[in-house]
């Protein structure tokens, strides 16, 4: 006799399995593709509803469209893995459009420290370094005699 426990345990597997295998895996970071991948959501849906959301962080990437229609492309060759019939059979590859997204999302940077030439002298700097060159050449005198 199966308790209620195992039998829930084993139902929570078998969602997770197929919600899995649903949304293409779970998400990992992999190497670069040697050949430049520029594969884009296409603008619209087979009729005509526009594009509203695209998210490129798994793969396969996923689209949705304003007539609530869900689409998900193979990241490396474009055609579709899940979908409704309302979904284009392939992504579009637009590489200026995929570069314009990856700018989007990347994160920021943190300025470039300046390079020392370029930073002004303070006065100072330059009045300590007088006052060590006279008692360094004092020094020089003094060992001299």
């Amino acid at each position: 006799m199966i308790s209620a426990f195992k039998l829930l345990v084993v139902r929570l597997i078998a969602l997770l399995v197929s919600a899995t295998q649903l949304f293409g895996g779970i998400p990992f970071a992999s190497a670069q593709s040697p050949v430049a991948t520029c594969l884009v959501c296409p603008n619209t849906d087979t009729f005509g509803s526009p594009l509203l959301i695209e998210a490129y962080l798994t793969n396969p990437f996923v689209c949705t469209y304003a007539s609530t229609v869900v689409c998900s492309y193979f990241g490396s060759s474009g055609s579709i893995v899940v979908g409704t019939f309302a979904c284009p059979i392939n992504a579009v590859n637009n590489c200026v459009r995929r570069r314009e997204i990856r700018r989007r999302d990347a994160l920021p940077r943190s300025p470039r420290a300046p390079t020392p030439g370029t930073t002004p002298t303070k006065p100072e700097v330059m009045k300590r370094r007088a006052e060590l060159g006279k008692s360094k050449a004092k020094a020089k005198i003094s060992a001299n005699n």
